[in-house]
């Protein structure tokens, strides 16, 4: 696991705040992809399955209920 710099995370909960539009705590899956290729993570041809993939959550749950700031910063961390 990489750990992320202090920007990293500052760029990070800026985007996901930005994302989370109903200022909720969570984005969907899809905001989530859109968080990690808008920051320049790689691989940038990422598919939503191979994103979920990195969840330690439960995919179904994240679906549901959406990702958290720290599920975010975690599966962003690797």
């Amino acid at each position: 696991m990489h750990s992320l710099s202090a920007i990293d995370e500052f760029d990070i909960r800026a985007a996901f705040e930005v994302l989370d539009d109903g200022v909720q705590g969570r984005i969907s899956l899809e905001d989530l992809r859109t968080l990690y290729i808008g920051l320049g993570f790689e691989p940038m041809r990422m598919t939503l399955e191979e994103l979920g993939g990195k969840l330690v959550a439960n995919l179904v749950d994240v679906e549901k209920n959406g990702v958290s700031i720290d599920t975010a910063l975690l599966v962003l961390s690797r």
